[in-house]
């Protein structure tokens, strides 16, 4: 399956998700981007930043790792010591890592000493508890065989459908199950994938026709 930036328009949507994984609870809210690091001419795959100015909210530095690499915790050490190094932010800082399972983690001998020095956590798709939240579901989706998939990507757009009650937050979860669920299946077209999934187009939807109804009304 294909991924490319589909983990970091997870965390886009659900940024509360890293704190969710990590079992804590967020100090702030929080955004998502990637940041240059000039003077070295990289780009990190993907920082997230409180909103506020709350100096003990962590920068987290996230990874999506889904296939072996035997130099990547010392790319990650690179990069966050980089990081540091250019910017000096006075938070402290995490690093997530995500595998899709076990066997694509490649082990190395400093591997402790970086983990402790990087505040780093580790998470497998495959592992990860089912019953969670919308966050955690879409990210087990993504490792899950095509045979599972449709099935449980519609108990999952049945979730958001009761859970979510605010239409733009519905919304987004909904074409990032669809982006998601597209990924899986690379033959199919989105069309297509809505009719799998029962969803009806965009404009015909309640929340389309009642934005459309209050655009009018602005314009009047």
């Amino acid at each position: 399956m294909k991924t490319d930036d589909i983990f970091y328009q997870i965390f886009q949507t659900a940024p509360k998700l890293a704190f969710e994984l990590m079992g804590e609870s967020p100090p702030c809210e929080y955004e998502f981007r990637a940041q240059e690091v000039k003077a070295f001419g990289f780009r990190t795959d993907g920082l997230m930043f409180p909103r506020s100015d709350n100096p003990e909210a962590p920068i987290i530095l996230l990874e999506a790792q889904m296939q072996p690499d035997e130099g990547l915790y010392y790319r990650i050490l690179n990069e966050l010591t980089t990081y540091l190094r250019q910017y000096q932010p006075p938070n402290p800082w995490r690093v997530i890592v995500l595998y899709p399972q076990r066997s694509v983690e490649r082990v190395i001998p400093q591997l402790e000493s970086i983990l402790a020095f990087c505040n780093l956590y580790r998470f497998y798709l495959n592992e990860l508890p089912d019953g969670e939240s919308l966050g955690q579901e879409i990210l087990s989706l993504m490792v899950t065989s095509e045979t599972e998939a449709e099935v449980k990507a519609r108990e999952l757009l049945q979730r958001v459908q009761q859970e979510l009650s605010d239409p733009f937050e519905q919304n987004n979860f909904i074409e990032l199950l669809l982006e998601t669920v597209t990924r899986i299946f690379p033959q199919q077209s989105k069309e297509e994938i809505r009719k799998m999934l029962e969803l009806v187009p965009v404009n015909q939807t309640r929340f389309y026709r009642e934005v459309k109804q209050e655009g009018r009304d602005e314009g009047l």
